[in-house]
């Protein structure tokens, strides 16, 4: 199985980093696990969700899971294509 990577926003606090979540409603909250945060397939996907958190410390980084992780990501690629 290959490895898996994903784009991640990570708001960073002094002692801790949490991660960008959506619930089932859509509604965003912060998560302490990678593996609940939105997984994204391009870092300029997540740069573009992350513009709308002005006046946060926000972070663009990308996780490696080895052997992969049973999930795709959260937002596939095509989901922002610009036309």
């Amino acid at each position: 199985m290959n490895d898996y990577t994903a784009w991640l926003v990570e708001l960073r606090s002094p002692g801790q980093t949490r991660y960008f979540a959506l619930d089932r409603m859509m509604d965003v909250h912060w998560v302490d696990e990678a593996d609940d945060a939105v997984h994204f397939a391009r870092r300029a996907d997540a740069e573009r969700v992350s513009t709308h958190m002005e006046n946060l410390d926000i972070a663009i980084c990308d996780h490696q899971w080895p052997g992969g992780v049973p999930r795709e990501p959260v937002i596939p690629a095509h989901k922002w294509e610009q036309p």
